[in-house]
């Protein structure tokens, strides 16, 4: 689904095609490759996805695409010292290193991965109107990850990108978790993954099952 939807937004967009997502994250790169790929597009990735796709290439159970695909392209932020595992990397892929230069100059055939980080590199790559911003991961649920969000919808105001969140959430709705409760009909259910334990006890009060909420310095018995 979420590939899907990140394909739609890549058809219907004329110019750059910015998207954000967690580093290591292989199934969204995977998504984003075959959406780039799907519409004509190539994929720019960052030399970190870079040097990640370039380990990981012989691993057969990911079914990664390769650095060395015609449709994959490395974005190079301007930067005075390299890394040793980026010079490895530019003398292994010499011809696929763009940068923010080369991004302006073809916005219509780019999907750039670009993180909060990268930002700064849109002052050269200049979007042009009609460009847009995918943000494909979690919402932020720290102090800090606000406060990066906000930023990033700063900078994104500042380049006049409309943000699109396509993502799919590991976190599961309150009625769904009861479903799941009632269709595996456990004897007992320890309630760990929430900030408010008492209100998950209240609410599945009418399940037939005992619910614990574990207190800290206490040892339970799981059998």
């Amino acid at each position: 689904e979420v590939k899907e939807k990140i394909g739609q937004v890549v058809a219907n967009t004329g110019r750059l095609v910015l998207a954000g997502f967690y580093l290591n994250d292989v199934d969204r790169l995977t998504s984003f490759w075959q959406a780039a790929r799907e519409n004509g597009r190539q994929l720019a990735i960052s030399t970190k996805q870079a040097w990640m796709v370039h380990n990981l290439r012989d691993d057969k159970h990911l079914n990664l695409f390769r650095l060395d695909d015609p449709g994959l392209l490395i974005f190079q932020r301007e930067k005075r010292r390299l890394y040793e595992w980026e010079k490895v990397l530019i003398e292994c892929y010499p011809d696929k290193f763009i940068d923010s230069y080369y991004a302006s100059a073809h916005q219509d055939e780019l999907l750039l991965a670009a993180s909060f980080w990268d930002m700064n590199e849109m002052v050269e790559v200049r979007p042009e109107p009609g460009s847009i911003y995918i943000l494909s991961q979690s919402e932020p649920f720290n102090e800090q990850m606000e406060i990066d969000y906000n930023k990033l919808l700063n900078w994104l105001e500042v380049c006049g990108l409309p943000l699109y969140q396509i993502h799919a959430s590991g976190h599961v709705n309150p009625d769904q978790l009861k479903w799941a409760i009632k269709e595996i009909n456990p004897r007992k259910v320890y309630v760990i993954h929430t900030e408010r334990p008492e209100l998950v006890e209240t609410y599945m009060g009418d399940l037939k099952i005992e619910l614990v909420c574990p207190e800290e310095g206490i040892e339970y018995q799981l059998s």
